[in-house]
């Protein structure tokens, strides 16, 4: 059975989010059913059944799920942009139909570190801690 679940939460598993980037998006794997669970950017999550070594979209949802033998994923939207996760699920680039694409860099700390555009442009990202005294 699929699960959908919309939410506005600025709490996400137990963290708060302190973004609200177009690229907060992940999936996550069970491995006891072999479902996989994406969190899009708008916050809805969508379980996607593992049946028959290939992942079956819920009823009126038209994106499609796929894993690689490499444990990373591809999420194909019914509009064809395919949004492509590394394999500790986090959103590794976005390609739009004509090919253009937005790859996403990440720290040691799951941290985004970099988005690259199409045009090559950079946006760069850093984190400074909070040191108390």
């Amino acid at each position: 059975m699929a699960r959908v679940q919309e939410s506005s939460s600025p709490i996400i598993n137990g963290q708060i989010r302190q973004t609200n980037l177009r690229y907060d998006s992940y999936v996550t794997y069970d491995a006891t059913t072999g479902n996989g669970t994406v969190t899009y950017p708008d916050g809805r999550t969508v379980e996607y059944e593992y049946v028959n070594g290939q992942y079956k979209s819920p009823d009126a949802v038209y994106d499609k799920l796929v894993r690689d033998t490499d444990g990373t994923y591809s999420l194909i939207l019914k509009n064809k942009t395919i949004y492509e996760y590394n394999s500790s699920g986090k959103l590794a680039s976005i390609s739009d139909k004509n090919g253009n694409t937005i790859t996403i860099q990440y720290n040691s700390s799951g941290h985004i570190t970099q988005v690259t555009g199409a045009s090559g442009k950079k946006l760069v990202f850093s984190l400074q801690l909070l040191q108390l005294k």
